[in-house]
């Protein structure tokens, strides 16, 4: 599996870092275009539309993937989608004028619509998407990827230029959801058809269990990952949300960059070595060393030259994002593989699991946040800051969430060694844990010398694996 898995990797991250490098080489124009406080005016808007925008897929495409029905079912599919998407977009509807006296701003009602319009032309992609994906086509779901986002980026700059302010952001994803949907479905040669009532009802009846189980996963993952969102804006104002949402970005552009890409192709190709009688528990637990490992290059860089890089691409007004994505370099190194463990999970038939696991981690994020509002109201704005705030919730997740989630997943899910497990990953846990402590009490030596740990620790375990690697290339050179 790990040859097949690699060769679909590299057909699809040569489109995915293609399209993340356009992204970050128009992030410092749009930088320059748009201030911290209109992309904070989005982040209000989108903290609640992309909690309901996670039901757009709601599972789906896992079902789809590891089904082994056809036909019938895939219009079934399709057609519970387009319902859903309906749904979804009415709710957001129906949430724009209270979302817009919440954050006591009425210019929020508009823009909330057309969000609402694009969650729901994002939901008719959802099937042809995994469709692609199940035929183990990922490297032209990943071209299409890569030209319509990309020409969204032009679209971007382009009204942001025309001075569109926040409207260059929200139109940009309404782009990208239509040209998707319209490329999805021609490439697939998906024939959008009405089927009974009965036939959608047996479908439901099917996967009701697993929809339930993804989609609420999908809910508390988002609440997990966007209520600092909530917080910070409420808390430090429209400024400091932009600032944090701005650093969480480049969170996501390096998250894409690797799990994206793996996240894609490992669960199908998961599900054919199954198939073929094979155990994949083996080559997935080297995958999770693999993942930190590809991580490293660019964790390294956001803990150590945060500002330099964030002062050469977005200029002074975004300095403030240096000192927060050095905790995004941690943070990285653990979610990457957390992220990755998904697919194990789903594989398993382990969505049960999966959920309460991800309700857990996502009350401890949301308490650590909340911590923020003690700090406010307590006054203590000079210790407890923005910075301390994501330190705090870093911490949290090095500490507590990355043993929560791989105690149960070597214990069991996978047929893995116990001990050279519970040893391998305890350390790591103490050594991000102490690397997130050090950062925030500015001592750079043990910085240093706990990033060279955790790399040789990855180095001299996969040494077999980058052996093999440099013996290829060294080969193929010499051809």
């Amino acid at each position: 599996m790990q040859k097949q898995v690699f060769k679909d990797a590299l057909g699809v991250a040569v489109y995915n870092y293609g399209y993340q490098a356009i992204i970050f080489a128009s992030s410092t124009i749009t930088g320059r275009l748009l201030t911290p406080s209109e992309y904070g005016f989005v982040a209000l808007i989108t903290v609640f539309t992309g909690f309901i925008a996670f039901f757009n897929d709601a599972g789906l495409s896992y079902i789809v993937i590891r089904s082994d029905y056809k036909g019938t079912f895939f219009r079934a599919m399709f057609m519970l989608s387009m319902v859903i998407g309906l749904i979804l977009s009415g709710v957001v509807i129906l949430l724009a004028y209270p979302i817009s006296i919440f954050q006591n701003n009425s210019d929020l009602i508009l823009p909330t619509v057309v969000v609402a319009i694009t969650i729901f032309i994002q939901t008719l992609s959802v099937i042809p998407s995994a469709l692609l994906r199940k035929s183990l086509q990922f490297q032209k779901k990943a071209k299409i990827d890569f030209w319509t986002n990309s020409l969204s980026t032009i679209v971007t700059i382009g009204l942001a230029f025309a001075g569109a302010s926040y409207w260059s952001l929200i139109f940009s994803q309404l782009f990208v959801a239509i040209s998707q949907f319209i490329w999805y479905n021609k490439s697939y040669n998906y024939r959008v058809e009405v089927i009974s009532l009965k036939h959608l009802k047996a479908a439901y009846k099917q996967t009701k269990n697993m929809l339930f189980s993804i989609s609420s996963s999908r809910i508390i993952n988002y609440w997990s990952n966007n209520f600092g969102n909530l917080i910070i804006g409420k808390i430090f104002g429209n400024a400091s949300l932009g600032i944090y949402n701005r650093t969480y970005s480049l969170f996501n552009i390096l998250s894409n960059l690797i799990a994206g890409v793996f996240q894609s192709i490992l669960l199908p190709n998961m599900k054919k070595m199954k198939d073929e009688g094979k155990n994949p528990d083996y080559d997935f637990y080297l995958f999770l060393d693999v993942i930190m490992l590809i991580t490293f290059p660019a964790a390294t860089l956001f803990i150590f030259f945060g500002t330099e890089i964030i002062g050469i691409l977005w200029g002074e007004n975004w300095l403030e994002v240096g000192k927060l994505l050095p905790y995004f370099g941690v943070m990285a190194l653990v979610y990457m593989p957390i992220t990755i463990s998904y697919n194990m999970f789903i594989l398993k038939e382990k969505e049960k699991l999966l959920l309460r696991l991800n309700t857990i981690s996502t009350v401890l994020i949301m308490a650590s946040f909340g911590i923020g509002f003690i700090g406010s109201w307590l006054k203590l704005g000079e210790i407890l800051n923005l910075e301390g705030l994501v330190f705090i919730t870093t911490l949290v997740y090095c500490a507590v969430v990355l043993p929560l989630y791989f105690v149960p997943l070597f214990s069991s899910v996978m047929e893995v060694n116990r001990k050279n497990a519970a040893v391998s990953w305890s350390l790591r846990t103490i050594a991000t844990s102490a690397l997130c402590y050090s950062i925030y009490s500015n001592y750079l030596f043990v910085s240093i010398g706990l990033v060279a740990f955790l790399f040789l620790d990855l180095v001299i375990k996969q040494r077999s694996m980058l052996g093999k690697i440099y013996s290829n290339i060294l080969s193929r050179a010499n051809k």
